[in-house]
């Protein structure tokens, strides 16, 4: 009898180990499958963050290009004001000159 119930008491020992195994088995396949997942995701957000950055770098760039035909703009609108300001002044100049002829000729025929 004690044999029995010890080869009896293996038998269910082997089983309750083959039982365990086959979870075992069974929980690293679903973790491998997760880390599968988790990884792909991980890949698909760094290709996110990498066309995030490229966009950031290329509206920088942008902006700088922008920036700086906003200053050659205000710097020829600047010149153009000087230039007009300058026209107004020979204008006015030659304005005083013409008055001044008027008044030569009407002096010049009394």
């Amino acid at each position: 009898g004690r044999k029995e119930s010890t080869a009896s008491e293996l038998k269910i020992k082997v089983s309750e180990v083959y039982a365990l195994t086959n979870q075992l088995q069974v929980k690293g396949e679903s973790q491998t499958s997760s880390q599968i997942k988790h990884t792909s995701e991980l890949t698909e957000l760094l290709k996110k963050v990498e066309k995030f950055e490229i966009d950031a770098c290329q509206s920088k760039d942008l902006s700088a290009g922008l920036r700086s035909r906003l200053e050659s703009s205000e710097e020829l609108l600047l010149k153009s004001n000087a230039e007009t300001q300058s026209f107004a002044s020979s204008c006015g100049c030659l304005e005083v000159q013409v008055n001044d002829l008027k008044m030569l000729l009407e002096n010049a025929d009394e």
